[in-house]
């Protein structure tokens, strides 16, 4: 029904449905898809894409396609236009969008079309020419890294056979695997295999008449994709001022005085408990030895949560059921009036809001973990995760402080914070359902970390738009890492990917006069970090300025 609707509406516009719009611009960009040939292997198909941008308009997004796209592409369209309109500075609830698709057979999986839906919104958003020799492939997540996508060599010699002369691909997809079928005559008839083999698609464009572009960021496609696209030279000056660091040496000392009093007070009756204290005092000297200010504040968060569960050991060691109910009792206290400081402190001030996002997504880890508590029949788990819901909701108490340190910033309006909500909150659950469908095909299996946010994810179903932006910032950065592993992409690779989008984006607030201090932070403990870690912090960093320049 939604498709039907969807056309009628984009066959109305050509019949002048534009007379109610004082500006209409419409643009079309190829679109490349797959399907499988009779033997299974990749065939490329060249389909196209016409998105026209209305206004005045009311924020609706409208995606149709002939025939139908293999997946629901609304939540891909809802990404490309906050991505667009961010890095163009308009305020896409004021623009009405319509995507339509045209392909020759059923092919176009719509996270694969996200590249060409931002870089054709963008067009039309800005008036800035397309090049029409130009086609490309990849994902577009909320921070604006391009992700990897499947059939990328398929999809190049189908441009290039359609007279492409470009040709976009994703960053670590230089060197992809194609499959090839082959045929063996035997006296009663044939018998077809289908084999894998490496193809270096740079090298195979070359061969073809097409130059094949790897793109890291939404950047670097509308750098190649459009003429003379306006964006921001991607070297910010980030500097935390000392008030900050300040503060986080406070935050540091905060948690090292808990871990004290939670040492002192363990009594070191349970073989669990020697060891959690054992390893907590090593991570309250790594606190003091930390070079970067927020890797010494994790050290000593850590320490005062391995302290607490040591002291709540020996608690049931003595009192048994009634100390779990004591400290369960004074978690969800402890929630709810962290719950209840955000909200006392909520603002529509851009700045603040960066600090207060970080904040719920500590409130939101503590009600995952007070509730797998109640459900969890394990005597450890139980008091491990009562423990870190306690603690992340202090921590949310410590992130509200650093509102109290920002510059007065630009407001953003109420109505379209929370319109920015559910389009990131849903588009970040239709991102994982994306990657659970990719990682069954290989047998990828979830992390820890990715599975506490899509627990986080789901404690902000019924809660307020700054809950649900928080929720979908962390899930989406935690996916965005899991389908670069799922995709084998290198460490260093995705790296480089997301910190090329970082300093992009970090570019683009500052220019906009914004001083968010925890993506700040970020920033920097991303740029002192390595692996995982390095990945995570630029991914959270990056989708927060993100987030903060189209807010503003």
């Amino acid at each position: 029904m939604k498709q039907l609707a969807a056309l009628l509406i984009l066959t109305s516009l050509a019949f002048g449905l534009s007379q109610c719009y004082s500006q209409v611009r419409t643009v079309e960009v190829p679109v490349v898809g797959v399907s499988l040939g009779p033997g299974g292997e990749e065939r490329g198909v060249v389909g196209t894409l016409q998105v026209t941008v209305a206004y005045p308009g009311k924020g609706e997004i409208y995606v149709a396609s002939e025939p139908l796209t293999e997946v629901d592409t609304q939540g891909v369209a809802r990404v490309a236009v906050l991505v667009a309109s961010a890095l163009a500075h308009k305020d896409w609830t004021k623009y009405d969008f319509f995507f339509k698709f045209r392909t020759p057979s059923v092919i176009v999986g719509g996270p694969s079309a996200g590249l060409a839906m931002t870089v054709a919104a963008y067009s039309a958003l800005t008036g800035t020419p397309l090049r029409e020799d130009v086609a490309g492939t990849g994902t577009v997540g909320p921070d604006g890294v391009v992700g990897p996508v499947g059939g990328v060599y398929a999809k190049m010699v189908a441009a290039a056979k359609s007279g492409y002369k470009v040709f976009v691909v994703p960053k670590g997809e230089e060197v992809v695997t194609r499959k090839v079928v082959e045929t063996e005559p035997l006296p009663f008839g044939i018998v077809q295999r289908l084999r894998t083999e490496k193809v270096n698609l740079i090298e195979e464009g070359k061969r073809l008449g097409v130059e094949v572009v790897p793109a890291a960021t939404a950047y670097d496609a509308l750098r190649v994709w459009l003429k003379g696209a306006e964006l921001p030279e991607c070297k910010p000056d980030v500097r935390l001022p000392g008030d900050v660091l300040r503060l986080m040496r406070e935050w540091k000392e905060h948690y090292l005085k808990l871990y004290e009093g939670a040492r002192s007070e363990a009594r070191r009756l349970t073989q669990e408990s020697v060891a959690l204290l054992s390893e907590a005092e090593r991570m309250a000297r790594a606190a003091g030895e930390e070079k970067d200010p927020y890797e010494a504040v994790n050290y000593a968060f850590t320490a005062a949560i391995l302290a607490e569960e040591a002291k709540w050991y020996d608690e049931v060691a003595l009192s048994g059921f009634r100390a779990l109910v004591k400290l369960s009792d004074e978690v969800e206290s402890k929630i709810n009036e962290a719950n209840a400081t955000i909200m006392n402190s909520l603002t529509y001030d851009v700045n603040k809001l960066d600090p207060l996002l970080t904040a719920a997504t500590r409130v939101l880890k503590a009600y995952y973990f007070y509730h797998a508590a109640l459900n969890s029949t394990d005597l450890g788990n139980i008091i491990y995760y009562l423990v870190l819901a306690k603690y992340y909701s202090e921590a949310a108490k410590t992130w509200i402080a650093l509102t109290s340190l920002e510059p007065p910033g630009p407001k953003a309006d109420p109505e379209a914070l929370w319109r920015d909500a559910l389009a990131l909150y849903s588009s970040a659950g239709e991102l994982f359902a994306y990657y659970t469908t990719i990682g069954s095909q290989v047998g990828a299996v979830p992390s820890r970390e990715l599975e506490v946010a899509v627990g986080v994810y789901k404690e902000a179903n019924d809660m307020p738009a700054i809950y649900k932006l928080a929720a979908s910032t962390y899930l989406s950065a935690l996916v965005t890492y899991s389908l670069h592993t799922t995709y084998n992409i290198s460490s260093e690779t995705m790296i480089d990917k997301v910190m090329a989008a970082l300093s992009c984006n970090a570019a683009l607030a500052l220019d906009r006069g914004l001083k968010p201090y925890a993506a700040e932070i970020y920033y920097t403990s991303a740029r002192a970090s390595e692996g995982e870690a390095a990945f995570l912090y630029a991914a959270l960093a990056s989708t927060h300025f993100l987030l903060l320049s189209l807010l503003a």
